[in-house]
């Protein structure tokens, strides 16, 4: 017993040998004069430990508010000792020492909603990949594609150019749909007169139609957004298309109207009952 004590509190073989004599002189002096100490290292890691049990206990997790004045834990306790007396069949279960009260400090206001608006937010990015990526073209002619092979994106902020030879005029349109389809509606007004008004651009071209004038229209995109949903407070694609009318609002060719950065966003109609 005294030689595994020694051997738990010895570092070293000579910290066991420094103590080991004045441990023998105390046996030898108390009536055990055979008395045979060795230094074994091992012997004091390989006690067994004390194996320690969990208790299983409940907690009650009541949300932490500045504005409570009421001393929610107390009386959860004390609803405790009323309900489960020492009498109780379910007091060695539900007891002071199974059941502990701890208040949760829950996420504000602010914190709940900026998580809201971070799960909305990816969701959307999720959205403007799929919807804003090269779609491809299904053009007869791929050499004849408006676009150069990508008239199927959509949710786009375009450019058309109309180049006269001797000016250059631009022109800033979105669309919500494919580009393909917003094309043909602008091909529709360079076609039939009753459609003269629909845009700028086809009131440019018809006013070179009748000075017999000739022109060519190329496209371009400038910008990718993405469409408007239901709860947002501003559309991306007006925004993106009123942003770059205003860019190149010093430009004295730009066919696009000032009364066009005051417009309303046309695509939350379809949301409104």
């Amino acid at each position: 017993m005294i030689s595994r004590r020694i051997n738990s509190l010895s570092s070293s073989r000579d910290a066991f040998d420094a103590a080991k004599g004045y441990y023998g002189d105390a046996l030898s002096q108390s009536g055990y004069p055979n008395n045979s100490m060795e230094y074994t290292p091992d012997e004091g890691s390989t006690r067994k430990s004390r194996r320690t049990r969990k208790r299983k206990i409940l907690w009650f997790n009541p949300p932490f508010s500045t504005t409570v004045e009421t001393q929610v834990s107390h009386k959860f306790l004390c609803l405790i000792d009323k309900h489960f007396p020492r009498t109780h069949k379910l007091h060695k279960i539900i007891n002071r020492n199974t059941v502990k009260v701890s208040y949760s400090c829950m996420a504000n206001v602010e914190a709940v909603i900026k998580s809201h608006n971070k799960k909305l937010l990816q969701k959307r990015n999720e959205q403007v990949q799929t919807t804003t990526r090269d779609t491809g073209c299904n053009c007869r002619v791929k050499e004849s594609c408006p676009m150069n092979g990508k008239c199927l994106t959509k949710a786009v902020v375009y450019k058309a150019t109309l180049d006269t030879g001797s000016q250059s005029f631009s022109y800033i349109g979105m669309t919500e749909g494919t580009f393909k389809k917003r094309f043909n509606g602008h091909e529709s007004s360079f076609r039939l007169e009753k459609y003269k008004g629909a845009t700028k651009l086809s009131e440019k071209i018809w006013s070179l139609k009748e000075r017999g004038q000739d022109y060519r229209v190329s496209w371009s995109i400038v910008r990718r957004g993405h469409p408007y949903r239901n709860g947002q407070k501003n559309c991306d694609l007006c925004t993106s298309e009123k942003l770059e009318i205003l860019l190149r609002s010093h430009d004295p060719n730009l066919l696009n109207s000032r009364s066009e950065m005051l417009a309303k966003c046309r695509h939350k109609r379809k949301f409104l009952l």
